[in-house]
């Protein structure tokens, strides 16, 4: 077989006085005993014969553990202490790769001929030339996302500068961060100014004891998340106060104190979820310890 080689380089003077234009760097062997021009061909002659190679499966056993490939077999799981420890974040895209629930490459391997999501792909929702990635996207509705209920706000941070992402565009338009409330000390939490990206207009915002109460404008810059950048002085977490939570005695008399509603004082003790209910745990240190705020109701 014949090559057709065209050299692509400058005038040399770069590795000069070694390349020169008599003498260009393909032809010098500047990295070991071959030149860069017969390092190129044994690496192109080396890739296409490693294409043509016969592709094989290797089947390796997988040792069985408490999980299996199931939904259900996850209901009883619980976050791991090292992953608790942890001193990293993780961010979770959640968009239409959770309708195939093959992974945030899907868009792109459904159309890759012989891939494993190509394959699943014909399987469940026909070829991809007809149905292609613009029909799977309708199917994810996301009908049992609630962020009025969840009021879940994440934090990160660059500098001086706090980003608190609320999962949801709340109805009112207001967005609370109780963790950015005022305290007796006048130098934590001093807010200059509040930006939403996507928006150019200025935000109002209060501040009082109970958080920082953010004014959205009124034409939504998303339907699921809002993020308010804040740029402020000493921005330190504070602990919203404990509200009472009402608790009716059961038929007999007995009182059922939720794990949800626990206060958790040290550092291990957590809330976690066993068997779909939540429940308290890593309780396994004497000087941690759990508390409830609440009032009963007279039966």
């Amino acid at each position: 077989m014949r090559y057709a080689i065209i050299l692509a380089g400058g005038s040399g003077r770069r590795l000069w006085p070694w390349s020169r234009a008599a003498l260009p760097k393909q032809l010098l062997p500047l990295t070991g005993a071959q030149t860069l021009l017969q390092m190129a061909l044994i690496l192109t002659i080396g890739a296409q014969r490693q294409a043509s190679e016969t592709a094989f499966t290797l089947s390796l056993p997988v040792t069985p553990g408490k999980f299996s490939d199931t939904m259900d077999s996850l209901t009883n799981y619980s976050c791991p202490k090292w992953f608790r420890d942890a001193k990293f974040g993780i961010w979770a895209h959640w968009g239409p790769q959770a309708v195939p629930m093959e992974g945030d490459w899907y868009a792109r391997k459904m159309y890759q001929q012989g891939s494993a999501d190509y394959k699943d792909h014909l399987l469940r929702y026909g070829h991809p030339s007809t149905n292609g990635w613009k029909d799977i996207i309708p199917l994810w509705k996301a009908e049992k996302w609630d962020p009025e209920k969840l009021k879940d706000i994440r934090f990160t941070a660059k500098g001086k500068t706090l980003y608190a992402i609320a999962l949801g565009w709340p109805e009112d338009g207001k967005v609370v961060i109780k963790l950015l409330a005022k305290t007796g000390d006048s130098s934590v939490n001093k807010i200059k100014r509040v930006n939403l990206p996507g928006y150019k207009g200025k935000l109002k915002f209060t501040q009082t004891t109970e958080g920082l109460m953010v004014e959205l404008p009124d034409k939504k810059i998303s339907d699921l998340t809002c993020s308010s950048k804040i740029i402020g002085s000493n921005l330190k977490p504070v602990t919203p106060p404990a509200i009472a939570t009402v608790i009716h005695p059961e038929s007999k008399g007995d009182v059922l104190l939720s794990a949800t509603n626990a206060e958790l004082h040290g550092n291990q003790i957590q809330l976690e979820t066993q068997g779909g209910l939540p429940d308290i745990g890593y309780w396994d240190k004497a000087d941690e310890w759990v508390s409830w705020t609440t009032v009963f109701a007279g039966p």
